[in-house]
């Protein structure tokens, strides 16, 4: 497979350690080769309105991510993410990913959600 052989898609939710799940994400795709791979990252940000500039500085060094949909209703949780993917599902005929920043919502310090986000960056990226 080539550079751009698949499309990704990344639900950022703007709680708790947010930042550092992001960062997280970002260097696991760039470490794996996965973002190299990617023709285009499509992200649903969710959270305030700051929150959503932070997200946007992290990823502005790296071309192939995009915020697609953004929001300060976190209340819609994945659904705006999973619909992007659906969309591009339509047209787009190669392989997709779909990560997100799995356990936010608990403790930074939380064993479980740490081994949950790091079971999914493993099997996925």
């Amino acid at each position: 497979m080539s550079d751009g052989d698949v499309r990704g898609f990344l639900h950022v939710c703007c709680i708790g350690g947010y930042r550092e799940v992001t960062w997280e994400i970002i260097h696991a795709l760039l470490e794996s080769g996965l973002y190299d791979r990617s023709e285009t990252i499509e992200m649903a940000v969710l959270g305030p309105e700051a929150d959503q500039r932070v997200v946007e500085n992290l990823v502005r060094p790296f071309a192939r991510f995009h915020i697609a949909y953004r929001s300060a209703e976190l209340d819609e949780y994945e659904y705006p993410t999973l619909g992007l993917l659906q969309d591009a599902c339509q047209t787009w005929n190669g392989p997709v990913y779909y990560l997100h920043t799995k356990g936010v919502s608990y403790s930074p310090h939380n064993p479980y959600a740490r081994y949950w986000r790091r079971q999914m960056l493993d099997e996925i990226v």
